[in-house]
């Protein structure tokens, strides 16, 4: 969001699917950097593979698009600089 200062940015998803799986997200940064904090909402789009790998243990690698508005959303064109391939390991603890 262009601060220079420590910045959060919380974010929510609404994913469908089991295993493979796909949604949309919205998120804010929060800085004390920012004029405006927290910043206008930014939206995402996800895509993700939910893998079993020990019993308790999963990993979703992902890739994640992020856009500014919804009128982005219609001129989609490869942009590096707002997609991000990532990756999350949970463990289940009982």
């Amino acid at each position: 969001a262009g601060s220079v200062e420590e910045a959060f940015a919380p974010q929510v998803f609404l994913l469908v699917g089991r295993g493979f799986y796909a949604g949309v997200g919205a998120g804010v940064t929060i800085s004390d950097g920012l004029e405006d904090s927290p910043s206008d909402a930014f939206y995402m789009g996800r895509i993700g593979w939910d893998i079993a790998l020990l019993g308790t243990i999963e990993l979703d690698p992902h890739a994640t698009y992020r856009f500014e508005s919804w009128d982005e959303i219609e001129d989609i064109e490869f942009d590096s600089d707002v997609f991000t391939l990532g990756a999350t390991v949970r463990f289940q603890i009982n």
